[in-house]
């Protein structure tokens, strides 16, 4: 890793280290939510609880907090050998991930930060229940949008990587983004960069869908950490906000910038807030399950949760493409 993306990865709290998860037992995790209906009664619920139950604190000790992203959809890139900030050995023709059936007519892109190991848990069960082909190009610490000024490596992979997803001929594009990106680079710049970016693999991939996945909350500490110093006060490791919120980098203000982002880019938005929070309130277990292995991203038992309204989501946007690009 060069010193430059070394300061941006430990900058975003990421530890960029190939080891695997010790398995705790002895806790349980809820099967998918069925829909959005009961993703929205579970987090409604989840608000009000405020003391750590036996069973979070065994999902706590179960995160290494000095390699979050063990706990994330990393293992599933570690274990294809993919394309990731671990192995850059295919960093001239990005070697994406794939999911699903991979002889599938049907293709979704998703591609980005390390916010795209976030999802890969749900898109993967996604992709096996649609019978689709779900390719995820991840690079840790390389922000999604592009811009100047980035790592060397970060902008070889920008350069590489609209030709390697043109290769797979999408029917969707996702471009996931990032709460990470906004401090860095500032709002103006964020939504430039990714209207480059769309632009950038849309010349290659003309006829494929653009979409914006949208931002996860984004926390003031380590949620794990936080878990443990507050046992009985649980919802002070969230997050309050307004959708309403002007000062800068708050999350109602970066959920507008989604918003422009997608208009600037000309991309379908898939706000994604309501997965994770009211509207008010994000709270740091749903369900049962503790949502962020750090301050921002998110676990895989969590990801894995929300497979179904993901299932759902992807199944309406590979309907619709293929609806608009029929004769």
């Amino acid at each position: 890793m060069t010193t430059r993306l070394a300061r941006a990865a430990l900058g975003l709290g990421l530890s960029l280290v190939a080891t695997v998860v010790p398995v705790v037992v002895g806790f349980a995790i809820p099967a998918p939510v069925a829909n959005s209906a009961a993703l929205d009664a579970a987090l409604r619920s989840s608000v009000s609880v405020r003391v750590l139950s036996n069973d979070a604190k065994s999902q706590v000790r179960s995160i290494d907090v000095s390699h979050p992203l063990n706990s994330t959809g990393l293992q599933l890139a570690l274990a294809q050998k993919c394309f990731s900030s671990l192995n850059r050995t295919s960093l001239a023709d990005p070697k994406p991930c794939i999911f699903g059936n991979p002889r599938a007519v049907t293709t979704v892109v998703m591609f980005g930060s390390s916010a795209v190991d976030d999802w890969t848990p749900a898109l993967k069960i996604a992709a096996t229940r649609l019978n689709i082909r779900v390719a995820t190009f991840q690079f840790e610490g390389c922000f999604t949008p592009f811009v100047s000024g980035l790592d060397r490596d970060c902008t070889t992979f920008h350069r590489n990587l609209p030709a390697a997803i043109a290769k797979l001929h999408p029917s969707v594009v996702i471009a996931v983004a990032a709460a990470d990106s906004a401090g860095d680079l500032g709002d103006a710049r964020y939504v430039s960069g990714m209207a480059q970016a769309f632009a950038a693999v849309g010349a290659k991939s003309p006829s494929a869908r653009r979409v914006l996945w949208g931002t996860t909350p984004r926390m003031s500490m380590s949620v794990p950490a936080c878990l443990l110093m507050r046992p009985t006060a649980m919802q002070s490791c969230g997050l309050q906000y307004s959708a309403m919120d002007t000062k800068a980098h708050s999350y109602g203000q970066i959920l507008r910038r989604d918003v422009q982002t997608a208009q600037r880019a000309n991309a379908t938005l898939v706000p994604v807030s309501s997965w994770f929070c009211t509207a008010t309130q994000c709270p740091p277990i749903v369900a049962g399950i503790v949502v962020y292995p750090d301050f921002l991203h998110v676990t895989a038992s969590y990801s894995r949760y929300l497979s179904s309204v993901v299932t759902q989501q992807l199944s309406a946007l590979t309907t619709a493409t293929t609806t608009t690009t029929a004769p």
